[in-house]
């Protein structure tokens, strides 16, 4: 049984994380006191019920010290229950953020009634030994809800989740400030991505001269396709023997 704790700051992002486990086949149970962690993993290995990939998580509505948190791991230990620990982590001036946003309260602080802030410092002293020896860490500041997403799935699915999928990226620029040079640039950093790293000549050939016709359109064009193909004459000069050569 490969056996998951998921563990982290309160709006760090574990329930997206669950979510992403539970779409890749892991048998998800939240919210799990410590003091059932060793009861829970011996049900899902005993007889009918065993389960091949199961994610539990813990915090700290289920963990109310560090003490039982170390007590229950070192049972796992005991057991010789291999596991791994996923910890979702994020900055407190970015939590209190998502906190007023969501106008949501911590648990910590709606039991004891304190602040937010005062409730992540206790709560980062409570689910410290989980940090510790986490096997994962992932920190979601600059992460969306689909990037965090696919950072579980890159991590745990077993085909390699959103590494092996397509990825599209569309550009963008129509404001009526930007000149044309800067239009005409950032279209073909965005159409003609394979221009350095692809080994077809053909393809090369195409996408330049596709561009190279509507660039010839206007004279402020025709001065942008000139400094361009200086660019990449200085930064690829051996584009063309190379397309010659394959």
């Amino acid at each position: 049984m490969d056996l998951l704790i998921v563990s982290g700051l309160s709006g760090a992002g574990k329930s997206v994380a669950m979510n992403a486990l539970e779409d890749i086949g892991f048998f998800c149970i939240d919210n799990v006191p410590a003091e059932l962690l060793p009861s829970i993993t011996a049900f899902s290995k005993a007889g009918d019920n065993q389960l091949k990939r199961v994610a539990l998580s813990m915090d700290v509505r289920g963990c109310h010290t560090s003490e039982q948190i170390e007590q229950a791991l070192h049972q796992l230990d005991e057991q010789g229950i291999e596991y791994e620990i996923l910890f979702i982590d994020a900055p407190d001036d970015v939590l209190m953020r998502r906190y007023s946003e969501t106008r949501r309260r911590h648990p910590i602080s709606i039991a004891e009634g304190i602040s937010t802030r005062e409730a992540l410092a206790k709560e980062r002293q409570i689910l410290q030994p989980f940090r510790e020896r986490a096997d994962y860490t992932i920190n979601t500041e600059f992460l969306s809800t689909a990037q965090n997403k696919e950072r579980i799935c890159n991590l745990f699915a077993p085909d390699g989740g959103a590494k092996a999928a397509m990825r599209l990226t569309v550009m963008s620029l129509a404001s009526s400030s930007a000149s044309q040079r800067m239009r005409t640039w950032c279209w073909m950093s965005a159409a003609c991505p394979t221009l350095s790293i692809s080994r077809s000549s053909s393809i090369k050939r195409g996408w330049m001269r596709k561009w190279w016709i509507l660039s010839w359109v206007t004279r402020r064009q025709r001065n942008c396709c000139a400094g361009t193909k200086a660019f990449w004459s200085m930064r690829c000069p051996s584009m063309s023997r190379r397309g010659k050569a394959s």
